[in-house]
């Protein structure tokens, strides 16, 4: 199986409209986050990370979206309110420009 992501077929939301999912393992989710994995499970445990998905008796995975939607979170939470930032919404790191 490919060593970064797995594709599900079309799987179908509460709604009962059909959606695909792409997974992450473990080493995928580190590396998209820098986190290591006992930062990635004690975020998991304090409900500030997604939860792992069970796909058998001794594997999980993420949900892509889920990571990204947190990924994007931290961009938005820690650029709120910054008085460093740039007109592009860049921090220049406290320089002037």
């Amino acid at each position: 199986m490919s060593n970064v992501e797995t594709m599900l077929g079309a799987a179908h939301n509460k709604s009962g409209l059909p959606t695909n999912h792409r997974f992450l393992r473990l080493r995928d989710v580190m590396a998209r986050t820098r986190l290591a994995r006992s930062t990635v499970y004690a975020l998991v445990s304090a409900g500030k990370f997604p939860r792992q998905v069970s796909v058998g008796a001794r594997s999980v995975v993420w949900v892509e979206a889920e990571v990204q939607d947190w990924m994007q979170g931290r961009i938005d939470e820690s650029r709120e309110g910054s008085p460093d930032q740039n007109e592009h919404g860049g921090n220049t790191g406290g320089r002037l420009r």
